[in-house]
């Protein structure tokens, strides 16, 4: 979820006498928090903040992510609807995609795919949105689908684009097309040599590829 953090920060004075931390220190403490797998934390700073910078979009939508890795849905629901009234229009893809993560995190993915499509629709120029909604695609057993979805985040200039590969690779293993899904893995590898992920699907493609060779 880190690609979703990135919204616009407005200027914006607190609430109260003036801190002793300016507002960009406190909002990066917040996101160190969240990125630091402490969702309790992330809560309870994020309440305080919230308090001082009540207008500040990000921090709703950093309170929400925190909240849905929390399984606080209804709460994480309504933050993320505040943050969405202080988004700026053209970061607004960014808070759908945090709802398409609430959806499928309440198991309802035909909800969360359209959330994503909302995403793509908005800002079709990044990888992750893509990713997201291919991903949700695949689980609903959409394969081909998922496929030209992928296909699509590898084409862009912006995210993740080697997930965007290793994805497609998943999904066309998925179909058994393992010399394709290989040739994916080689992409992916390309952009990052270290991509763990990539080279474990690649070693899997390649060995049920020679498994299923016909023998003379």
């Amino acid at each position: 979820m880190e690609t979703c953090l990135c919204l616009a920060d407005n200027c914006e004075k607190p609430v109260g006498r003036s801190p002793r931390l300016n507002r960009a220190t406190r909002f990066e403490r917040l996101i160190k928090l969240l990125r630091g797998d402490s969702p309790a934390s992330t809560i309870v700073y994020a309440r305080r903040f919230l308090a001082r910078y009540p207008h500040h979009g990000p921090g709703w939508m950093t309170f929400g992510i925190a909240l849905i890795e929390t399984a606080h849905y209804a709460e994480a629901r309504a933050a993320l609807e505040t943050a969405l009234k202080f988004c700026p229009p053209a970061k607004q893809h960014r808070i759908f995609c945090q709802f398409g993560h609430l959806c499928r995190s309440e198991g309802d993915l035909h909800q969360a795919a359209g959330w994503f499509r909302r995403a793509v629709k908005l800002y079709p120029h990044e990888a992750d949105t893509y990713i997201f909604l291919g991903g949700t695609l695949a689980r609903l057993g959409y394969l081909r689908s998922a496929e030209l979805i992928h296909r699509r985040g590898t084409e862009c200039a912006e995210g993740c684009v080697d997930e965007a590969y290793l994805n497609l690779g998943l999904v066309l293993r998925a179909q058994g097309r393992y010399a394709e899904a290989a040739e994916c893995c080689y992409q992916a590898i390309r952009i990052d040599p270290n991509y763990c992920a990539a080279k474990q699907l690649l070693r899997d493609v390649q060995r049920a590829e020679r498994w299923t060779r016909p023998k003379d």
